[in-house]
């Protein structure tokens, strides 16, 4: 299983848009960094990864799916 550390910044706590997001690979080293104003699409694989990070729970992972 893959374990990722994640987070992201939006633009207020009922987000609208997600300004970046970025997550590690603990076991790769491996970093992503998303930003909105680089017009490209946010493409997140789940199958087999466990994300690890601060209040994903209730707020990055509902304003990922929400958006």
């Amino acid at each position: 299983m893959k374990r990722r550390v994640i987070d992201i910044e939006a633009d207020s706590l009922i987000p609208t848009l997600i300004d970046v997001l970025v997550w590690y690979d603990i076991d790769t080293g491996e970093e992503y960094v998303w930003r909105y104003d680089e017009n490209r699409s946010l493409e997140l694989e789940t199958e087999g990864v466990l994300f690890i990070g601060h209040n994903i729970i209730d707020f990055d992972v509902p304003a990922i799916n929400q958006l």
